[in-house]
């Protein structure tokens, strides 16, 4: 929807259809005026019904483009076009990696049904090298495929350690405490577990460091890692945060951040945190070792004991002042920002109205 907004505020054309309704980022749009339409998903049998509302939408709006993220959106975004005979589809493809044991049938069917759909769609955009790799690994062809990196908000993630400071604060954050935050939802792919395994580790040979998980999920999955938890003998050690609204002053609360994912795209947490100065530590999954660009902080995945290693390391940095925050702001500023984002999508979705028949010159999104 960040993206959505920016090509709305430069003059173009732009609607989001999502499939459910709500979300602060959903008020944000409403307020500026970008009209955003639900679909309301239900149970698998009401994709039907979504893919008729959808057809109705496309063929009173006749756009230029449809901007569809996502396996099962990509595919519904397919059926729609080849039915309502309208606009360029473009993808958006947001991994590298799926563990598709974790997900339901329906997302391991929508990925398969995208290598035989791919004919409809126009162009796919990649955020992150990796993933184009993938796809092409997969069967998809390199022509179609582009890499445009997410972009950070580089005006809103800014150095703010005051910001920081209160909510350390709230959370009981001593200032000679080092707080090592992990912030994702509680997806499978983020990993918790090996986070935690990892944590296990160090908290025998290391004191005065304290843990925080921001992100929240269902309550399944908590109850799942509270289990993991308590098993590893960590609780008291862990601040399981939940969701978050003010995510500048979060990662300005850390003096390090950790993403121990299986599987990425472009990890927009690695880019917000580096945009604050806030050192990262990750496993070296999508484009993390693009963002980052330190091979000494990035590990394999599913590996808790080079995971610990590489954060203790990181802790002995910290607490000898060797932490240069603007250096790592600059590394987000100059190539990952969101302008960047919104001029290089612009152009290319540009580049594909050109070839409509309906020359609308605005471009529509929908986001699904």
């Amino acid at each position: 929807m960040n993206l959505a907004k920016r090509l709305f505020l430069r003059g173009n054309r732009v609607s989001i259809v999502v499939m459910k309704s709500g979300g602060v980022l959903e008020r944000e749009c409403t307020q500026i005026g970008l009209p955003v339409v639900h679909l309301q998903r239900g149970t698998k049998l009401r994709m039907l019904g979504c893919l008729t509302r959808l057809v109705k939408i496309l063929r009173a709006e006749r756009p230029d483009i449809i901007h569809s993220y996502l396996p099962v959106a990509n595919v519904l975004g397919a059926a729609s076009v080849a039915v309502a005979n309208v606009g360029a589809l473009v993808w958006g493809v947001r991994s590298s990696f799926v563990d598709f044991t974790h997900y339901s049938p329906l997302v391991k069917w929508a990925d398969y049904l995208q290598r035989i759909l791919h004919p409809w769609c126009r162009k796919i955009i990649a955020n992150s090298e990796a993933g184009k790799s993938h796809l092409i690994s997969q069967g998809f062809p390199d022509g179609k495929v582009t890499v445009i990196p997410n972009g950070i908000d580089t005006q809103r993630f800014v150095i703010d350690r005051q910001a920081g400071a209160k909510l350390r604060s709230e959370w009981g954050i001593v200032p000679e405490e080092i707080l090592i935050g992990l912030v994702g939802r509680l997806d499978p792919m983020k990993d918790h577990e090996t986070f935690l395994a990892a944590v296990a580790l160090l908290v025998g040979s290391q004191d005065r460091v304290r843990f925080v998980c921001v992100g929240g999920g269902g309550e399944g999955r908590m109850t799942e890692l509270l289990g993991v938890q308590h098993r590893l003998g960590l609780d008291g050690r862990i601040h399981w945060a939940g969701d978050q609204a003010d995510m500048p002053s979060v990662m300005n609360a850390l003096d390090m951040l950790c993403l121990s994912s299986k599987g990425e795209g472009f990890p927009n947490v690695l880019g917000e945190a580096l945009a604050c100065g806030v050192p990262c530590v990750s496993t070296d999954v999508g484009d993390a070792a693009l963002l980052i660009a330190d091979p000494n902080v990035t590990v394999p995945p599913r590996d808790p004991l080079r995971l610990a290693q590489a954060m203790a390391a990181m802790i002995t940095i910290i607490r000898a002042g060797g932490v240069e925050r603007l250096q790592l702001r600059s590394k987000i500023v100059g190539r990952f920002s969101i302008e960047v984002l919104v001029e290089r999508t612009e152009s290319t979705l540009r580049s594909l109205c050109n070839g409509t028949s309906h020359g609308r010159s605005g471009i529509r999104e929908e986001k699904i």
